[in-house]
């Protein structure tokens, strides 16, 4: 019932003959799209219709929000996008007054007669729920009868339905849940589509209680959330993609580092790990976090704790570099030096004046230190001879004592720049001092920048003063400041100084 007889073969004219083709594929592919492309419309497209494709796939998963797809003049893939996208209505502007455009799925009128794949690929998505789908399997649907779709249209069609159903379809790549259409996604696409997972995952209830106390709590976070650009609320897969991105963009050190919390560190495992997040959002965050999802307000504390964990691996890494900015900026005296803008002076002094290649790269790092994330980083891998995308926790102890190494090494390197012809920017001033009371020596070194200088000469004219006043000898003065100076010595060091070796003859 409802299939039409064939009629009677035709006699052997030409016409006739096409006449009964054309019959024949309208009774095979009733529902075939009707799409105009001579350069597509193929089983093996041309060389250069296979370079227009590309460039056309390229433009949908990056400017699918401009008209024409951002592309100027009229290249072949701008006749692609018309005939495709523009008139079949798959590409058109939002319906909600804001001036974007969007891929969307056909519309009512639906000239091309796009409906009927859209509804079969979302039928055959749903049936397979449990085992994902990938684009091979729609490739397979759509080329079969009732559509015949011819291969050189079938990545165009793909895309545009990929796109338009972002909302309610999880996308995987090699396997890994990919929370974006890419570039690289279109070239694997290309390649192997049996590559790129397809997964529905509507979960039913669409924005529950949870997923919606997880987008206000991510929000609050400021962990970035997706702009639709079709105008629509966020929907759950939206959240999770969000979720998603986020753990996928950390630092690499984040991802192993045990300084993270044992939660932290399970919910980074799990997300990497996820080919579909609505399930790693329902199911497997409350039980990593441990909580309830039995009442709202259950809900909402959970989404919270879920957020702050999540803040913690995203500042983990910033906090260690301002860990080791804060290190480096101690070990080389920089606020009592004149800054940073005086750091950058003490390093011109110092590059080239000891030989030791390790500490002029340093300088040269240092002649040009801002503070800087980017600034710190390079000069924290120098330290470690360990670019920081590959440390790990015990590199980053290493780094901070291999930076307390160079700065001591530098300042030295300071007090030396004059035997160079430069001029050095720290004074070294060593006092000897014995006295009855004292079982050994004292030997202490005191450095003076050249950023303090002002502050001692101005100290030095007080205490000449002082002295001229009160009239003592020369000797007397000399003896009081000697004492001064050996009282501040002793301050500094140890109150039981090892005894000096004897020697036996």
């Amino acid at each position: 019932p409802g299939v039409e007889e064939p009629t009677a073969l035709p006699d052997g004219s030409p016409a006739a003959l096409t006449a009964a083709a054309s019959r024949l594929a309208d009774l095979t592919y009733p529902k075939s799209a009707r799409l105009r492309s001579d350069l597509l419309n193929r089983a093996e497209p041309s060389v250069n219709a296979v370079a227009a494709r590309r460039a056309l796939l390229y433009a949908m998963v990056e400017k699918s929000e401009q008209a024409s797809l951002g592309i100027s003049g009229f290249p072949p893939h701008r006749g692609l996008h018309v005939a495709l996208l523009e008139r079949t209505g798959l590409h058109r502007a939002a319906v909600d007054g804001v001036a974007r455009w969007t891929i969307a799925e056909p519309g009512s009128d639906d000239p091309a007669r796009l409906r009927p794949l859209w509804d079969e690929a979302d039928a055959l998505l749903r049936s397979g729920a449990q085992n994902a789908a990938s684009v091979a399997s729609l490739y397979q649907l759509w080329r079969s009868p009732p559509f015949g779709v011819r291969a050189g249209l079938l990545p165009v069609l793909a895309m545009a339905y990929l796109l338009s159903r972002r909302d309610r379809v999880a996308v995987s790549l090699d396997g890994a849940f990919a929370p974006s259409l890419s570039n690289f996604l279109v070239d694997r696409m290309l390649q192997d589509p049996g590559a790129v997972g397809v997964r529905w995952s509507d979960d039913g209830g669409a924005r529950n209680t949870w997923m919606t106390a997880v987008a206000e709590a991510l929000k609050a976070a400021k962990i970035p959330l997706p702009d639709r650009s079709d105008g629509m609320a966020l929907q759950p897969l939206d959240v999770a993609r969000a979720v998603y991105a986020f753990v996928a963009t950390l630092p690499p050190w984040t991802m192993r580092t045990a300084r993270a919390g044992t939660r932290a560190q399970r919910l980074r495992v799990a997300v990497k790990n996820a080919q579909d997040p609505l399930p790693l959002l329902l199911d497997e965050v409350p039980a990593i976090l441990g909580g309830s999802l039995s009442s709202p307000a259950d809900a909402y504390t959970l989404a919270r704790a879920f957020a702050e964990e999540l803040q913690a691996l995203g500042t983990a890494y910033p906090k260690l570099l301002a860990d080791v900015a804060d290190t480096l900026r101690r070990e080389f005296r920089v606020e009592r030096e004149g800054g940073l803008a005086g750091l950058r002076e003490r390093a011109h002094a110092v590059r080239g004046v000891t030989g030791d290649l390790r500490l002029d790269a340093l300088a040269v790092h240092l002649e040009g230190y801002d503070g800087t994330p980017e600034h710190t980083e390079a000069i924290a891998a120098l330290a470690v001879h360990k670019p920081v995308r590959d440390w790990t926790d015990r590199d980053v102890d290493a780094a901070m004592l291999a930076i307390a190494d160079l700065a001591q090494r530098f300042m030295k390197a300071e007090a030396l720049a004059h035997v160079q012809g430069k001029a050095d920017t720290a004074e070294v001033i060593a006092l000897v001092s014995s006295a009855p009371s004292s079982p050994a020596p004292m030997v202490a070194e005191v450095r003076l920048s050249r950023a303090a200088e002002g502050s001692a000469k101005s100290l030095l004219a007080e205490i000449e003063a002082l002295m001229a006043k009160s009239g003592a000898t020369d000797e007397v003065q000399v003896a009081a400041l000697v004492r001064a100076l050996t009282a501040r010595i002793g301050d500094a060091l140890p109150a039981d100084p090892p005894p000096s070796r004897s020697k036996t003859r």
